[in-house]
């Protein structure tokens, strides 16, 4: 059976690929976690959410 593999959120990961480009490190996979500096932000539902920063 052939299975069509398609990718959702096409403008999300585009737009993780470039904090990744610009610095941005991958934290955890599951749930995808990326940190950047201080600020860390995960991807849940199709949305990138970012966490309270500490002050």
């Amino acid at each position: 059976m052939h299975r069509e593999y398609t990718r959702q959120y096409h403008q999300l990961r585009t737009h993780i690929e470039r904090m990744l480009d610009n610095g941005a490190v991958i934290a955890e996979r599951a749930p995808l976690t990326i940190r950047r500096g201080n600020q860390v932000y995960q991807v849940a539902c199709g949305m990138l959410i970012s966490e309270q920063s500490p002050r």
